[in-house]
């Protein structure tokens, strides 16, 4: 093989190779539009300054937490190019906590409260008698049309977390119950949406809340996190 023959084999094997970066560009290119096109749905955080006048006040109204819900709630933004439709979202305790019973002070009177078989039993003493609720514990999911691209709105947090993270703070109160190690409880929040071709979307986050919050037995001063803790999966049909 002459020097021209090799000539002519390197700027074919060139030739080639530019042709295949050139098909790995291309179709990374449009991986890269068909991902910006996709939306991203995630919660963000929300500072709270709020009153807690008992283990049943709503953060979100000046109220009592009505039942399944409550009226607090955690922002979810979109953070993609393209609408989220048909946002379907719940939410569990990250752990299953068998059974959970404390008495506590509580601006003068006392509390009680228990979890047994996926329902909350809370008991507030008024006066000479003892107001009670129950509450269940389960996952409901609720539903949102949609969330527009680059936008955001508010999800609701469900009562009986509220309820847990009231009677945290109060017996934050109490130094031997911080000595124990004792922490806020997490949520495991599951996400759930269409994109615009109709493929469905999950991801699921850990809703949480930091040890930096300030209590002093009527006003709170917190903030609600979250972290990812799956991976944002496709959804097979």
């Amino acid at each position: 093989m002459d020097f021209s023959d090799w000539t002519s084999l390197v700027a074919a094997i060139s030739a080639a190779i530019a042709a295949i970066a050139s098909c790995i560009s291309v179709f990374l290119t449009n991986q890269r539009e068909k991902n910006n096109k996709k939306p991203i749905v995630v919660p963000g955080m929300k500072i709270f300054d709020v009153e807690i006048r008992n283990l049943l006040s709503d953060w979100g109204e000046n109220k009592e937490i009505p039942k399944k819900f409550s009226n607090t709630t955690l922002p979810i933004c979109n953070h993609g190019n393209t609408p989220a439709f048909n946002i379907r979202y719940s939410f569990e305790l990250e752990s299953k906590l068998d059974q959970i019973q404390d008495e506590g002070f509580m601006q003068g009177g006392r509390y009680l409260i228990e979890l047994k078989e996926s329902q909350l039993y809370v008991f507030i003493k008024e006066g000479e008698y003892f107001k009670s609720e129950v509450r269940d514990v389960h996952s409901y999911t609720r539903t949102l049309d949609e969330v527009a691209p680059l936008s955001k709105t508010g999800i609701f947090i469900p009562d009986y977390y509220l309820i847990l993270i009231n009677y945290y703070f109060f017996n934050s109160l109490n130094k031997s119950f911080l000595s124990s190690k004792n922490k806020p409880h997490s949520l495991i929040l599951k996400i759930m949406y269409d994109d615009i071709n109709f493929s469905t979307w999950v991801q699921e986050f850990k809703i949480y809340i930091p040890p930096i919050s300030k209590f002093n037995g009527h006003n709170l001063e917190a903030r609600i996190e979250y972290k990812k803790s799956s991976k944002r999966k496709k959804v097979k049909s």
